[in-house]
Parts: structure tokens; sequence; C-alpha cells
């Protein structure tokens, strides 16, 4: 697109055949914004947010996270930060 740079920040394949993808946007003006694209076979979701609300999003993420590790450590083949068939492999 026209007035913006794109800077590739990280991709990775999620549950379920999805594929994330985050970038950031630097519009003509010097505004910063993180895209996300969630991309589920032909399908693409994005949104662009800027830093306040990435930072609420991520916390939020980071305690759901948590709380969801714990809850599932009891199971079988369940390890903290992966290594349970899920987006990881």
């Amino acid at each position: 697109m026209d007035g913006e740079e794109t800077n590739d920040l990280d991709a990775f394949e999620a549950p379920w055949g999805r594929r994330v993808a985050l970038q950031e946007v630097v519009y003509e003006s010097g505004m910063r914004l993180l895209r996300l694209r969630i991309r589920e076979g032909r399908r693409i979701t994005q949104l662009e947010l800027d830093p306040a609300t990435a930072r609420h999003w991520g916390d939020a993420m980071l305690r759901w996270a948590d709380s969801a590790e714990q809850a599932m450590a009891h199971l079988p083949g369940m390890q903290p930060g992966g290594g349970d068939g899920g987006a990881d492999g």
C-alpha cells in the first residue's frame, strides 16, 4: 500500500490449519500499528492495533495462557510451553 512501510515481526501455525502473521505498519505520518493477520484457508482476517490495545490484548492472552496451562498440567502429554500437539506441532 502507498504511504506505509511494513516490517515482518513473526509468523506461525495455529491449531486447525490457521496461519498467524504479525507485522509492524509504519504510516507516512509516523503512526505505528501492529497488523495481525489470520489466514484460514482462503479466508483472511486482518486487524490493526495501536500500542495500548496490543498491550491490553497481550496481557489478557498471557493471563489466559498461564491459567490454561495450570488447568491442563495434570493431563497426559501436556507440558507448559508446548509439546501438546497444538500450534507447534
